[in-house]
């Protein structure tokens, strides 16, 4: 009946509904959705230092289409591996856009940022990717790569990626946009940091005595 999906049953099981994964959509999970399947080993040297790993699919407009957020202890996680999905924000997707993979990681006892990564995904008109990355994670190599930055983010700062010679604007809690210019609400509590934003909503990273969305 559902296909990929689990049948449920309403109005006395006289009707059905259909509950997708999110590899599919549809009335009976009839569609496969345009994402990106992201498989994420880490390499971390501080073994008893909780990271927070935040994965992003982001076009040539720096718009964010969706996110994932992977905590990570090495001394619990340290063979294990993360299998996440991120699916584009429009069906279909833009095929002339350029897309990639932002990875921002933070140090979630201390609430503070690290670094980011840039994974470019190549043949961008496919429906679905298939990537398998492994992050390592090391404060040597970020002070070792410190550069002067050339773009002028207007309410944030400029950041470049650790594993390529590019760079992004890292934007303060309210902004958003390439340059940083676009005001949005963040709806993070004062506690947390607020990464970006996704349809109108925040991306929040939560302190370690608190979860939930916001």
């Amino acid at each position: 009946i559902c296909n990929r999906g689990v049948p449920v049953y309403q109005n006395n099981l006289n009707e059905t509904s259909c509950l997708c994964p999110p590899a599919y959509f549809g009335h009976r999970c009839q569609y496969q959705s345009e994402r990106v399947g992201v498989i994420l080993q880490f390499r971390v040297i501080q073994w008893r230092t909780v990271f927070t790993f935040v994965i992003m699919p982001i076009d040539g407009n720096t718009t964010i289409h969706s996110s994932e957020q992977v905590d990570y202890l090495s001394v619990r996680d340290c063979r294990k591996k993360f299998d996440v999905y991120l699916l584009y924000s429009s069906r279909p997707k833009h095929i002339n856009q350029t897309f990639y993979l932002r990875i921002d990681i933070y140090d979630k006892d201390k609430m503070e940022y690290y670094f980011s990564m840039f994974y470019l995904i190549l043949y961008s008109f496919l429906p679905v990717h298939r990537l398998s990355l492994q992050i390592n994670v090391s404060m040597l190599d970020v002070t070792a790569k410190l550069t002067i930055c050339p773009l002028k983010c207007l309410h944030g700062r400029c950041q470049r990626f650790l594993n390529v010679d590019q760079y992004f604007c890292q934007c303060s809690d309210g902004y958003s946009g390439a340059l940083c210019t676009v005001k949005n609400a963040c709806s993070c509590s004062s506690d947390s940091i607020c990464v970006g934003v996704v349809n109108n909503r925040s991306i929040c990273i939560c302190p370690l005595d608190k979860f939930g969305p916001r």
